[in-house]
This record gives C-alpha cells, structure tokens and sequence, in this order.
C-alpha cells in the first residue's frame, strides 16, 4: 500500500508560505469547468494555539481586521507523486470546541479578487486571442489558452469583480474559460483538449468498483489522483462494464480525503 501524503501551504499577507506537513487533515474539495469557482472544505487538526490565532476569520471592531489568507492543499502517495489539489482564498476558518482543538476552514479560488473591481473597455475590434491574452493580465492568472478560434469581436467593456470577469468570457460564443489552481484555463466549445496527456483509467491504475453511465457521460471513483485536471481526457476501460469503455473530457471534479480515515479518492465526471 502506498503511503499516503497531504501538506497545505498558507500564503500570508506578505507572500510567504508556510508549509505545514505534521499534521492530520480532512478535505473535500469540488472542482468545475467553467465559470463555478472551485471550492474546498478543510478541517485540520494538531496546529498551534498561534496557527489557529492567525487564521481564524473571525474578526470585529476589537481585534484584527479581516487579511487574505490563501490556502494551498498538496495531496498524493510517497511512492508515486503528490501534486496540488486546490488553490483558493479562507472565506472562514473558525476552531472546534476543546477538548480536541480542529480548524475547520471554507475556502474558494478567486474569493479575495471577487472584492476586488476592475473597469475595463476594448473600443476597437480584437481577435478572441488577443482579449484572452488581456484578461489573463487583468485577473492575475497565468493564462492557458487552447482555443482554435479566428473569432473577432466588435469591443469588449466590463465593470465588475475579478472573479466574475471570467463568468463574461463564458459569454463568448465558442469557448470556455474556467480557473483551476491559479491558472485561467481556455478551450473550445466543440475540442476541450487541454493538451494535457490523456489518463487511462482501469482496475490497475487505481479505479473504484465500476464506472456509473450518466446524461452526459459517465462518473467514475479512483484512489486520489492528483494528476487527474479539469478539461484532461481519460480512457475508461472496464471489463465489468464494456459499453462505459472510450474517451471522456473531464468536466468536474471532487478530491475527498483523510490522513487518519479511509477517504482518499478523486470522483470524476466526464463527457463522452
């Protein structure tokens, strides 16, 4: 059995990190393509009275006011790779009751730049690819553009969040824009091949019971993957179930695990 590994990185006011790696931690983290901000409920246990100081989001007139508090969660196996899993802002983090002190935390990518509002205007016509190349600037992201697309539009004006700018490029015909780990993800409509290399997905690579035929797809459990993207294309094949067998496009994601339980799994939902 592979041992398995979880660590989270807290970014601080000033940009630095600090890695906690002794610890015992819970996580479900859910994950979408398109303009739904990814989402992470986290619970972690042995901190220091000073840690859980720091990161609780309660505040009032009395005591310090309200930072950006990022959160990186790192998930995998010793024996293979451990990959980052989520990348988000603390929207609340509070401590249980004693006599076994957690910090149970609620965090969500782009929460801090969701406050955060831009104006912006494009008077004369621009190609799709330029815009692109624009908002990645304007949201801070580093941009991942895999669109096809010779669209040009007329302009392009917004007033709004950070965050719900990329809510309005999903208002452009052809393609989707989503965020995933500090990365502002684009694809085609039609192709959502991220480029990213296609996962095979069977028995021996770490799939749970049989694949579950849905609307759209299929949904499938393996052990925790943190290799597995939004917008990657798998290969199902099960011999249970030949007729789930092919290529899908994952469109959502949900990592659940526990250092000190038996969850440790990545479900998947992809388009056939």
């Amino acid at each position: 059995m592979f041992n398995r590994v979880c660590y989270v990185e807290f970014i601080t006011a000033n940009g630095q990190a600090k890695r906690l790696s002794d610890i015992d931690i819970q996580f479900s983290i859910e994950k979408h393509m398109g303009a739904v901000m990814n989402e992470a409920n986290i619970t972690i246990y042995n901190l220091t009275r000073e840690d859980i100081e720091y990161l609780t989001t309660f505040t009032s007139q009395w005591i310090a006011y309200k930072q950006r508090k990022r959160i990186r969660i790192f998930a995998g196996y010793s024996d293979t790779s451990v990959g980052l899993i989520f990348d988000g802002d603390i929207i609340e983090a509070l401590p249980t009751i004693p006599p076994d002190i957690a910090l149970r935390c609620k965090a969500r990518s782009g929460a801090y730049n969701n406050s955060t509002m831009i104006s912006k205007s494009v008077t004369e016509p621009i190609s799709v690819k330029d815009l692109l190349k624009q908002a990645g600037s304007w949201t801070g992201l580093t941009i991942n553009d895999h669109t096809t697309t010779d669209r040009k539009i007329g302009g392009f004006y917004y007033t709004g969040s950070v965050t719900q700018l990329i809510g309005q490029l999903n208002d452009i015909p052809d393609i989707i824009a989503y965020e995933d780990d500090g990365n502002l993800w684009v694809v085609d409509k039609k192709n959502t091949d991220t480029g990213l290399q296609m996962r095979v997905i069977n028995k021996n690579s770490g799939m749970i019971e049989i694949p579950q035929p849905d609307a759209l797809g299929i949904e499938v459990k393996v052990l925790l993957d943190p290799a597995i993207k939004l917008g990657q294309q798998i290969k199902v094949e099960s011999e249970m179930i030949p007729a789930c067998n092919g290529v899908y496009t994952v469109y959502e994601l949900r990592h659940t695990g526990h250092l000190r339980g038996n969850e440790f799994y990545t479900d998947i939902k992809a388009r056939r």
